[in-house]
């Protein structure tokens, strides 16, 4: 016979859909920080198509992009705090 103070319940299963993890906030705002890979590819693909279809800058686009879009909502979670 087992002790039942050293038994565990299985831990319950994870859904597809479930997060894994809660994106990080804005320690001022409390408003999330993240940008999406989604937010990301479709500004990449817009500076893509600004340049007329060059696809020599593809990890610059995406860096670009990513930058851009964090600035972005950066500056918006400072607008919030004020």
């Amino acid at each position: 016979m087992s002790d039942p103070k050293l038994t565990r319940k299985p831990a319950p299963p994870i859904t597809p859909n479930q997060p894994l993890a809660r994106p990080p906030l804005s320690e001022t705002t409390g408003v999330s920080t993240v940008v999406s890979d989604d937010e990301i590819r479709h500004h990449a693909y817009q500076l893509y198509k600004s340049r007329g279809g060059c696809n020599d800058h593809a990890v610059e686009d995406w860096l670009a992009a990513e930058a851009h879009l964090k600035a972005r909502k950066n500056r918006a979670n400072k607008t919030i705090a004020r």
